[in-house]
């Protein structure tokens, strides 16, 4: 498996394994998913959920070789019940966090990551006392390692990238977008302040495996 750099980290595969998919499976599934991912050197691992049940899978598949992984959690995927919910709510964030920490049986995460954000949103995260805060405080207690950030919208990646705390950004690339200018023009932005890109749907959520699919 190839190398590369991750924000502040190094030795980080090219392939990671997201969890979206796994979201209905049995927890011994889960398990058994994971362990396959990292004997096949796959050692990025996205926790977008944080349903205990698939925290607790992922814990058991690599309490063995936790040194060998990097976890990476998000800042305000929550649920409640069995409903996810998204929350820009410091008190409930810190929450779902530290429970994701005891139910993967850690004390840290490799890369703690403002979920989902959207143009709306970015003010309530970045405001002093918000969210943005939380991650650096356990960037500081030492719960995290690095900050990053998902997105689907090409001006919040623009408006991140000369941020200094933001190490990585998690957003959408595949072939279906390799031509859209305002995408290259933003990851060029990336890559002069030092910023890793994280691809996810490279596959357009399938589609680009589907015969005869136009994807708009």
């Amino acid at each position: 498996m190839e190398k590369r750099r991750l924000g502040q980290q190094n030795n980080v595969g090219v392939i990671g394994l997201g969890i979206e998919h796994l979201k209905k499976k049995p927890s011994k599934e889960i398990t058994k998913i994971i362990k396959e991912a990292i004997t096949n050197e796959v050692n990025y691992i996205d926790l977008i959920w944080s349903y205990p049940y698939i925290v607790k899978a992922i814990g058991e598949a690599t309490k063995k070789n936790r040194e060998k992984v990097f976890l990476a959690a998000h800042l305000g995927s929550c649920y409640r019940g069995d409903k996810y919910v998204r929350s820009r709510v410091v008190k409930k964030c810190k929450e779902i966090f530290d429970e994701v920490l005891e139910n993967l049986g850690t004390n840290y995460v490799d890369v703690v990551n403002f979920h989902y954000v959207n143009n709306s949103d970015w003010n309530k995260i970045s405001n002093p006392d918000g969210v943005f805060d939380l991650a650096k405080d356990l960037v500081a207690e030492g719960k995290a390692h690095s900050i990053g950030l998902s997105t689907h919208s090409i001006e919040i990646v623009k408006k991140v990238a000369e941020i200094p705390e933001i190490n990585s950004i998690i957003y959408q690339t595949s072939m279906a977008n390799h031509q859209y200018s305002e995408r290259n023009t933003a990851f060029q932005m990336c890559a002069e302040n030092g910023k890793s890109i994280v691809a996810m749907k490279v596959f357009a959520k399938g589609k680009l495996l589907q015969n005869r699919r136009k994807v708009k």
